[in-house]
């Protein structure tokens, strides 16, 4: 709140210096409107930055969390599909565990691709 002062104050003494020419301050109804102005107008910076600055960072956590569910997707495709596979392949009876878990996996898959594709 003291930026939005300061700024208000800023734009007070612009204002009047570039608007006025005569004497330094003619009625005090005068100040107080230019100031009232300017105080308005510096609230409306704040926010308009405080907007701004909290939309990024909401964008940048979702894309975190998009980034970290593809990554843990990533891993657990890596970690446990491809030895479970790999042990499920030498025995000639795996072929039907081996596309339960293909299905299981492109479940998986297509339920975070899902998630990451509602979250952006």
């Amino acid at each position: 709140m003291e930026s939005v002062a300061w700024i208000s104050i800023a734009l007070f003494w612009v204002i009047h210096s570039v608007f006025v020419n005569n004497a330094d301050l003619p009625k005090p109804i005068y100040g107080t409107t230019l100031f009232s102005i300017c105080m308005f107008i510096s609230f409306s910076i704040f926010y308009l930055i405080k907007y701004f600055v909290e939309h990024k960072l909401n964008k940048i956590e979702k894309l975190k969390k998009s980034i970290t569910r593809l990554v843990t997707l990533i891993s657990d495709i890596r970690i446990n599909h491809y030895f479970q596979m790999a042990a499920k392949a030498q025995s000639m009876h795996g072929k039907e565990e081996i596309e339960k878990d293909v299905e299981i996996v492109e479940d998986k898959i297509f339920s975070t691709i899902e998630k990451v594709a509602d979250e952006s």
